[in-house]
Formats: structure tokens, sequence, C-alpha cells
């Protein structure tokens, strides 16, 4: 375990992940060998001064938290998740205007051009899946709902009341859960994680133990956990991950959400967008961009999941080409399509880059990757075959202006918006429209 060291330091810019990085900084404490280069800082922002105290150092980069201010900005408020908004939304201590500016400056810099920022349409409770852990107070047994601290994983933050970004149905859920288990004394050690999901109509969890006997060890347990809209799965404590080694207790595991106009089924684990509302900005954007153009053709829709972006755009082409890995995501696109009565979707299951060769010039093309962006093969097909219209919908900026720097040859930028659909964290997604030069 490193020891801490104290810093007096300056704020500078923040970070994609929520640091600001010192413009200045001197050691309080003896001098050390090793000295950083640079220090990352969580719970400051940029123009504020005061000490802060390491946690982590990765090469010579060091990363802290502030621990006293001698200057604070106009621009901070009060947080209110004030135990643990650093673990899931460190934005929190940033004012509105204030946080855009912040998002508004950091895609302009990766674009070199401005770049409007849509604002969510809530601020708050708009995320729709929350993963919690648990915390259980030995001495005095109490059970917590928590998160990890991001201070190198080296404890929890309790979450009294949920969290404030998540759908109150969540964190309604999340607490009836906790309070049975705590009634049952159940002990911190036989659990893992609490994943629950919400829809505009409902919500539904899984509970992750790391025992099979619950119900054993518990006797009560399992009929007042029936009482609520949650599986008990028992997951090998073996596995850092929550994973499913066997059910104790199934409850159902699809969800349908409502997107304009249009009912959607999506698995409780399965990917699927967070912000509903504001997604729904990004797709009335794409159709007024196609139906200004009399764009239409044949839409090839790329990491499609359950084909949501794809179905909803249908009505505009003449067919859609859904392409995404996962077999759960193919039968729930079926139903989807099925549910919505589109006729002129397909589903292709297949890993993208390994069907390249579904990218043609006749086509448009959509993509919504993985925060690794794309693969190289797609982007060498995209150059090589040169569709008329790419759109290209991301949720980090870094390696989507990378995969755009390398189709700038070929491709002019005809749109460019990002759309804030994390508020009080550093993320947003950034749609991209390119046209063939």
């Amino acid at each position: 375990m490193m020891k801490e060291r104290s810093f007096k330091v300056i704020a500078g810019p923040l970070n994609e992940r929520g640091y600001v990085t010192a413009t200045s900084f001197q050691e309080l404490e003896v001098n050390y060998k090793r000295q950083p280069s640079t220090i990352y800082i969580l719970g400051m922002l940029p123009g504020e001064e005061g000490i802060v105290k390491t946690f982590k150092t990765k090469r010579e980069i060091f990363y802290a938290h502030v621990v006293e201010f001698t200057k604070k900005s106009i621009d901070r408020v009060e947080p209110k998740d004030i135990e643990s908004y650093l673990a899931s939304s460190p934005l929190q201590i940033f004012s509105d205007p204030a946080e855009l500016n912040f998002k508004k400056e950091f895609i302009s810099k990766f674009f070199n051009t401005s770049v409007e920022v849509v604002d969510s349409i809530d601020s708050w409770g708009y995320r729709n899946k929350v993963e919690f852990g648990f915390y259980e107070d030995y001495e005095n047994y109490n059970l917590y709902l928590s998160f990890f601290k991001r201070e190198g994983n080296s404890g929890k933050y309790i979450l009294t009341n949920g969290t404030s970004i998540a759908d109150s149905k969540i964190n309604n859920l999340g607490l009836q859960v906790v309070e049975i288990l705590r009634n049952n004394k159940v002990s911190g050690k036989s659990l893992k994680s609490l994943l629950i999901r919400s829809t505009n109509q409902e919500v539904i969890g899984s509970l992750y133990v790391t025992v099979n006997d619950l119900f054993i060890q518990y006797p009560k347990l399992e009929d007042q956990l029936s009482t609520l809209p949650i599986s008990i799965i028992f997951s090998d404590k073996k596995s850092p991950a929550s994973i499913n080694n066997g059910f104790l207790k199934e409850y159902k595991s699809i969800l349908t959400q409502s997107i304009l106009n249009m009912e959607f089924d999506l698995a409780l684990d399965g990917f699927f967008q967070i912000n509903i509302p504001t997604f729904e900005k990004v797709i009335i954007q794409v159709k007024e961009f196609l139906e200004q153009r009399s764009i239409s053709g044949t839409l090839l829709d790329l990491y499609c999941g359950v084909g949501v972006i794809g179905q909803l755009l249908a009505s505009n082409f003449e067919s859609v080409i859904g392409v995404d890995s996962s077999l759960e995501s193919e039968l729930l696109s079926n139903l989807n399509s099925k549910k919505n009565n589109i006729k002129n979707f397909e589903y292709i299951r297949s890993e993208a880059e390994k069907i390249v060769e579904l990218i043609t010039s006749d086509k448009i093309l959509f993509l919504d990757p993985p925060r690794i962006g794309c693969n190289q093969k797609i982007i060498d097909r995209i150059n090589d075959q040169k569709p008329e219209y790419v759109f290209y919908l991301s949720c980090n900026p870094v390696t989507q202006a990378r995969d755009y720097e390398l189709l700038q040859d070929n491709y002019s930028l005809e749109l460019i918006k990002s759309y804030n659909f994390y508020p009080q964290t550093p993320h947003l997604e950034n749609l991209l429209i390119l046209k063939k030069k």
C-alpha cells in the first residue's frame, strides 16, 4: 500500500474521466526520490487551490483527492450525493452551465470546431440501469447499498438513499431489497451485487449471491424476497464479475421500453441506451436530416444491439440490415421488428469486423460502436467503398475523433452535435454525420 503524500496545488483543466490536472504543485511533507510528472485530482474544479493527498500512482502520474481548499470556484455547487458522488457522478460539484461549458470545450477541442451540446431533459433521475454493491458494518451489523470508491478501489461509499442520478424506481427497489436482507441479518460476504433496470413502465432486478444455500441459511428470506420483482442468482465468488452460475429464484429478465411511439423489448443485463428522452432527440435529429435530403435506400446498422436505431429509422428506408454478435440481441431484435410491424428489417448475427463485405457504396451506414471505437477493418472498408453517408454515434469522442481523422480524406463533416446523455458525469454522446466528398 502506497504512503499518502500531500501537495499544495492549483487545479487546471478537467479531463474526460472527471479529474482536474494540477497546473502547479508543491510537496508539503518530506522529499522522496520519486516525484510526480502529473497529478490528477478528484473533487476539484479548474482554478481552485488547496491541499490534496495521493491515493494511487501509475508510473510518474499521481492520483489524489482534495482534503482542504484555500480557494474555491464560483462554479462550485453542493453535490446531492455528498458521500458518494465521486464514484458515480463527479460533476455534481459543477453548476449546470459550468458542466455544459466544460463538455462544449472538451468536444470542440477534439474536432477543432465549435460543437453544440444539447442538454438532457432531466439532469437527475435519468439513469435506467444501476449496479449496486453492498457494504456491511460488521461491528454494529448493518447492511447498505454501496458503490466502490474510485480512490484505488480502497473501500466503498455507503448509499443511504441510493443515487440521485438513477430513476426513483431503481432506488426504491434497491432499498426494499437491502431492508429485507438487513432484517434477516444476511452476511455481506454472501452478497455480490444488485443489478436493477427500469423502463417508463416497470422495474426489475437481479440479486447476485455467493452461496448456493442462501435460503437454507436464512429460512424466511425466500418468501420475503418473492414479493419483489427480482431474480436471485448464484455467482461464484472466484469471479470478480457478477455472472449467472444458476438461479435460486427466477423472475423475468425482459422489460419493455417505449421510444417515439414504438415498443422495444430489452434484457435486464444487456446493452441499451440509459437516457431515453435524450436518445429520442438524437433519433429526431437523424430523421430530420434524412428527410431534408430525401435519403433512402438501404441502411446498414452496425453494432445494432436489439435493433432500436435501425427500426426507429426503418420508415425512412427501403430496407434495413442490423448487425450485432449477440444471440440474445438477435432474438430480441426479431421480436421487436414483429412487435412494431416492421417488414423491412433484417438481423445478421456477426461481429461487425467479420462481415465488412456488407459495407458497399450503395448503402447508408450507421455506426454506434462500443467505447473502443470501430475496428480498423471497418474504417478501411468504408474508405474503400465510400458509402454516400456515414452516421456515427459514440459515447467516447476520443476514439470517435480518431476514427473520423482516418475518414477525412474521403468524407466531409455535414453535422456534428453532442448530447448530454450523462448529466453530472464527464461523459456525453456525440453524433457525426459524414458525407462522401
